[in-house]
């Protein structure tokens, strides 16, 4: 998947449980976290970092690159729909904790801080200058979409992007905001489902907007069709390439853009969309379809993802990719719901092994030139 010419040389690493060799690389088995309900991870300083959510509660573990064990999990609290950042080196950790948002930082030990804002889903993102962004929304009911940011001085006041409301028979309704922030631009951009409802079905209209990006089509829908955008439905890359996935109505679609036009995708029978673009050309689909994960790899068709020749069974696909240093796909298993991850090799070269569908299968890749 990289775009560097030069050797490619995969690190063989140890053993800690059971292990087969193919070729000059070795499957290392390893487990992050059991019974995981959502989960995101980051990718930074040399580590893979991960916060996830279990048995309501939300704990944080690390893998340092080219080794086969994660952390201890820490405790971070109580706990639904973790997101992690890094600013200046310091995790960042955004959760919902009895209806609001509650940040924890590690600085020598770690600390919460409640925003006190009322929201039931949040997502936190790092800008090239540092700042933090929070977007936080209520997605029951009408809806709301709520922003804060932390420029290094502290969170700001929160502020109301967007309310939802009825009146004499009409009504606006804000849900499924997702956020993402590019690494060669300060502040944030963000995508959202929007209802506009005028009084009748005939009249009314269903649509995901956006803040801030260029040229956005504002893909129209069928009217409550049931759209779901997901944690990693919305990528910017650091040359301007973006990608916005969701799902309508039980297709998935993707937004592809090129630094001047919009090209829209279709998935067909999908859930659990996730996106990721790339300065280097890549773009990187991974969805579920038919209980298995599959992908489609720069806009060719979609593909099942295997793993020792067998379709991966499992929900909640997210895939990081750092300039060809690490290349990482997480989802969690249909059945024990353990969260996994292992390194996507290059296509054609070397298998990877699971055991069971619950422990945590990676290959580290590195790219000489």
């Amino acid at each position: 998947m990289s775009t560097k010419t030069g050797k490619s040389l995969a690190i063989s690493l140890v053993v800690l449980t059971a292990g087969i060799t193919m070729g000059n690389a070795t499957t290392n088995l390893t487990t992050v976290g059991s019974s995981v309900t959502a989960y995101d991870f980051n990718i930074s300083g040399g580590y893979t970092h991960v916060a996830y959510e279990s048995s309501g509660n939300v704990y944080y573990t690390e893998q340092a690159f080219d080794t086969a064990t994660w952390s201890a999990p820490v405790l971070l609290g109580a706990g639904t729909g973790p997101s992690i950042t890094f600013s200046a080196g310091t995790p960042y950790v955004s959760y919902i904790n009895g209806g609001t948002v509650n940040v924890s930082t590690l600085s020598g030990s770690w600390t919460s801080i409640n925003l006190g804002t009322g929201a039931e889903r949040a997502n936190i993102r790092t800008d090239s200058a540092g700042t933090i962004h929070l977007l936080s929304s209520v997605t029951s009911g009408r809806g709301s979409i709520n922003y804060a940011q932390n420029s290094g001085a502290g969170w700001s006041v929160n502020s109301n992007i967007a309310t939802g409301w009825y009146d004499s028979g009409s009504g606006y309704y804000f849900h499924e905001a997702v956020m993402t922030t590019s690494l060669n631009a300060t502040g944030c951009n963000y995508i959202y489902d929007f209802q506009n409802w005028g009084g009748r079905v005939s009249w009314s209209s269903e649509s995901i907007e956006s803040s801030g990006l260029p040229g956005w089509p504002s893909p129209v829908i069928g009217y409550q069709s049931g759209i779901t955008i997901g944690a990693g439905g919305l990528s910017i890359a650091t040359n301007g390439n973006i990608m916005a996935g969701y799902v309508n109505g039980g297709t998935g679609y993707v937004q592809s853009y090129n630094g001047s036009s919009w090209t829209a995708i279709s998935l067909g029978a999908a859930s659990d969309v996730s996106v990721l673009s790339d300065a280097a050309g890549g773009n990187f689909v991974y969805f579920v379809s038919g209980g298995n994960i599959k992908r489609s790899l720069n806009g060719g068709a979609s593909e099942t993802v295997l793993v020792d020749g067998t379709a991966v069974s499992g929900v909640n696909p997210s895939f990081g990719y750092v300039d060809a240093e690490q290349n990482q796909l997480f989802y969690r298993d249909s059945v024990t719901n353990n969260l996994i991850s292992y390194a996507v090799p290059e296509p054609g070269t070397y298998g990877i092994l699971a055991m069971g569908g619950t422990l945590i299968a990676f290959m580290r890749r590195r790219f000489f030139s």
